[in-house]
């Protein structure tokens, strides 16, 4: 599996998200003899499931992924999935294709196996497209000797829009953050995309 962005989220149920998934790990352990891969690895305080404990889901963006298909057909994630689609909280919770998947692959699959993208630079937004409304841009930590400069490149030269500074300054309720994350200059709203 490989990704290219993390994000924090747990859908708009909060701890109703780990709650549900304590007694499914606790019952696959039992049942098949198999404890998540390396889900916990966020968990630094306690190696149990809880918003408290762990804080928000940290998920992989999923708007750009390559996976091996057939790892996703065989039968731990196949239960997995089977029994998220049978509480019928995607609809009423918010647990969507981003949690979903990143759980599947975290519990599932082990971290060898799993890829983080970061030398190629990536955005994604949501919205008009003439400013970041919803989204990343973030640049590659192998594209640029100064990163800084060559995200107001791309923002102004192939994206037609203002600078990161001018950006900042018209933020009104303070949701755009600009910065290094995981050695990769980043632009980022809402602060929860991460890299």
């Amino acid at each position: 599996y490989g990704y290219r962005n993390h994000a924090f989220e747990s859908g708009w149920s909060g701890n109703k998200w780990w709650d549900w998934h304590i007694p499914y790990f606790q019952e696959i352990q039992q049942d098949f003899g198999r404890e998540p891969k390396w889900l916990t690895d966020s968990c630094k305080k306690c190696k149990h499931f809880s918003l408290e404990c762990c804080g928000e889901f940290r998920g992989f963006y999923t708007n750009f992924f390559v996976a091996r298909v057939h790892r996703f057909l065989q039968d731990d994630i196949q239960h997995y999935l089977t029994r998220m689609d049978e509480t019928g909280l995607m609809y009423t919770h918010r647990w969507n294709d981003l949690i979903i998947q990143s759980m599947a692959v975290q519990a599932f699959i082990s971290s060898p196996q799993v890829w983080h993208f970061r030398d190629w630079s990536y955005a994604h937004n949501a919205g008009k497209p003439n400013t970041l409304n919803w989204g990343i841009v973030q640049i590659g930590n192998k594209v640029a000797i100064d990163q800084e400069e060559e995200m107001n490149r791309i923002l102004e030269e192939e994206l037609h829009w203002p600078s990161v500074e001018t950006i900042l300054e018209n933020d009104d309720h303070d949701l755009v953050k600009a910065g290094y994350v995981e050695d990769m200059y980043t632009l980022r709203k809402p602060y929860f995309f991460l890299s």
